[in-house]
Formats: structure tokens, sequence, C-alpha cells
């Protein structure tokens, strides 16, 4: 099995090397402090021991919007500072500032100009 088998197979299953990377996910971005609280501590254990797979942390990277880049640490790094933020920032973590802009305008219109 090739990494573009293994890639498709998790996007229709959602599950990367045994692990369901939609469902932690959104443990991650939880509205509920203490879960996503748990489940950031997880994967920073994880990220600690060294023990998320190549496959694994990029479903992680992809799903949260980061920059994957050719370095593992580097990776480990950024997924790390986006597990720093507090969840209800986690999904705006990697947008610019006419991004950030562009929603807020979207979401409650020109009533703030």
């Amino acid at each position: 099995m090739n990494a573009d088998s293994i890639s498709q197979d998790s996007e229709t299953n959602n599950f990367i090397d045994g692990e369901d990377i939609d469902t932690t996910f959104k443990l991650l971005i939880s509205s509920d402090a203490t879960i996503a609280a748990a489940a950031a501590t997880e994967m920073h254990h994880r990220i600690r021991t060294n023990s998320l797979r190549e496959l694994v942390l990029k479903a992680y990277m992809e799903k949260a919007g980061l920059k994957l880049f050719a370095s593992r640490q580097k990776n480990l790094s950024t997924l790390k500072k986006w597990l720093e933020e507090p969840p209800e920032r986690r999904p705006y973590f990697h947008l610019t500032k006419p991004q950030l802009i562009a929603i807020c305008v979207s979401r409650l219109g020109n009533s703030l100009f």
C-alpha cells in the first residue's frame, strides 16, 4: 500500500494508522474547555514523546489549516504552538488579518462600520 492509497483511504474513512483524525480534531477545537484541554494535553504528550507518526502529523496539520514544512521538527513545533492557543482561537490561528476581518464582516455584516 503506497502513501497515495493510505491518504485516499484516510479521506474516506477518516482514519490514519488506526486513529480517527476527525473525532480527535473536533475534540481539540471543542467549545467545552475541559474536553479541549484534555485532548490538547494528550496531543502535547504525543509530541513530547515523538509518538505521532508522520502521516498522522500531516493530517492534523492539514485539518487545522497549518502550513506543512519539510522538517518534521518544524511541523511538530507549529502544531505545538497551535495547541497552546485557546480552543476558540484554534480555527483562526493560521489566518491573516485581512482574512479575519473578512470573516467578521461576513458574520456581523457591515454594522461594524
